[in-house]
């Protein structure tokens, strides 16, 4: 397709998605919609990739409903306000993978590789619609409800792999990511530190700390430190400190123990570690006391409860729910359905099937096959990201190697909580990252100067 007809064609259709989200989003005065609709416009052309990791690592989907407030439901609406009964995050990676693929299809196309992790999404999003239609749903709720999320993982994962090949595309997003971090700190911190004393926290959207994590990871891999990347490195420290999400931190050390097995460098990661994470702590001591305060009581009261001693709620209801749910499914095999209302015995009780554990969900939702399809799609993208743990860190830029932590991030998070079949956010920041990786050995990466940045 000729340039100029690229270049237009995305003009109308970000040009148009920008104005109905703003309008979806309560954007009502016609001035102010304008200018919205055409700075997302701008960005969405120039690159999709920076409009997706601004919002989806600065949002957060959790709903005003619940009682929070401020920065813990910021941008809320993306996940909860619906355009023709579509999510708005959803039409917006929608968009965004229209464009990718009107301008970047050869670089998609000429992809090889990493293929599978697509095709896995795209035969569960088929799969668990028709498991959806066999049970009464129609095609509309089938395709909205229960394909939703493998949908937008695909959609995500379009873009990000047209961009996997791009040096400047990724050292952008990258800059992306750094910028978002930044700006969960500087918010997070003071609500943060006004809401130390009552024991509560800030993010309680997983999703937040696990991209921060990822970031951080990212920087501490690098080949060089700037004094940029250890500012950078410090908000994504203080957003896992205003989030404290305990199984984020479990992927943190999981992750930190598997780099000394697959990387000869592993050294210089855990040196730095030690190093900065004890800076991190000493400064965090003398400014925010209370803050740490908090995070260590939490942690304590985890550790109590699991070696028997103490008794937190949410990590008893955490444990429960994974040996009722196993109860059930082996009770059922083929599951109860994708329609089916909560079981009795778990910690929820209230709305559709619920457990706290991704995979024992969809063993319980789409029954046998649909775990083991499951449990393959999360092989491809682990397998993925271990052989980008392998790489001389010199050879991996920054977005592809925070993408490849955020993998296994999720894959360990999700054992305490359905992030993929139960949210939007999740979904989209893993396609994204599984497709930033999808074209990590191409030549142009490896051959660019300042490839790394």
């Amino acid at each position: 397709m000729k340039t100029a007809n690229v270049r237009t064609a995305s003009f109308a259709v970000a040009m148009v998605v920008g104005v109905g989200l703003c309008g979806a989003l309560g954007a009502t005065d016609t001035g102010r919609v304008v200018l919205l609709a055409l700075a997302g416009t701008a960005l969405l052309i120039w690159q999709p990739t920076i409009v997706l990791v601004l919002i989806l690592l600065i949002t957060q989907e959790i709903k005003p409903a619940t009682g929070f407030s401020g920065m813990t439901v910021f941008g809320s609406e993306f996940y909860f306000s619906l355009l023709a009964k579509i999510p708005i995050i959803g039409i917006l990676v929608a968009a965004a993978a229209f464009v990718a693929i009107l301008k970047r299809g050869k670089a998609l196309i000429r992809i090889k590789k990493f293929q599978l992790t697509f095709f896995l999404a795209l035969l569960l999003a088929f799969g668990v619609a028709v498991s959806g239609l066999a049970t009464g749903m129609d095609i509309t709720s089938a395709l909205g409800q229960v394909s939703r999320p493998f949908i937008i993982f695909m959609l995500a994962w379009i873009v990000g792999a047209s961009y996997s090949s791009d040096v400047k595309a990724l050292r952008s997003t990258a800059i992306a990511g750094g910028v978002a971090v930044v700006i969960l700190a500087a918010t997070g911190l003071p609500s943060a530190l006004a809401a130390a004393a009552g024991g509560r926290l800030v993010y309680y959207d997983t999703a937040t700390a696990a991209a921060a994590a990822a970031v951080l990871l990212a920087i501490l891999r690098s080949e060089r430190l700037t004094k940029g990347r250890v500012a950078i490195a410090a908000c994504a420290a203080v957003v896992l400190l205003v989030s404290f999400r305990r199984s984020v931190i479990i992927s943190l050390i999981v992750i930190l123990v598997l780099m000394i097995f697959v990387n000869k460098q592993y050294h210089v990661m855990v040196k730095r570690v030690v190093v900065w994470g004890g800076c991190f702590i000493l400064l965090g001591l003398i400014a925010f006391p209370s803050l740490l305060s908090t995070f260590a009581d939490r942690l304590l009261v985890s550790y109590s409860t699991l070696n028997g001693v103490g008794e937190d709620v949410s990590t008893t209801g955490h444990l429960d729910d994974i040996a009722i749910g196993l109860q059930y499914a082996l009770e059922q095999p083929n599951g109860y359905g994708p329609q089916s209302q909560q079981l009795t015995g778990f910690f929820v009780q209230s709305g559709s099937l619920y457990v706290h554990n991704e995979l024992l969900l969809d063993w319980l939702r789409f029954g046998l096959i649909g775990l083991l399809a499951v449990i393959v799609l999360f092989y491809s993208m682990t397998r993925d990201s271990i052989g980008l743990f392998r790489m001389d860190q010199s050879l991996v830029p920054t977005a592809v190697s925070a993408g490849s932590f955020f993998v296994p991030i999720f894959v360990i998070s999700s054992l305490s909580a359905p992030f993929l079949t139960t949210t939007s956010r999740w979904p989209a920041i893993l396609g994204l990252a599984a497709g930033i990786m999808a074209d990590y050995k191409s030549a142009e990466i490896h051959t660019s100067p300042g490839a790394t940045e």
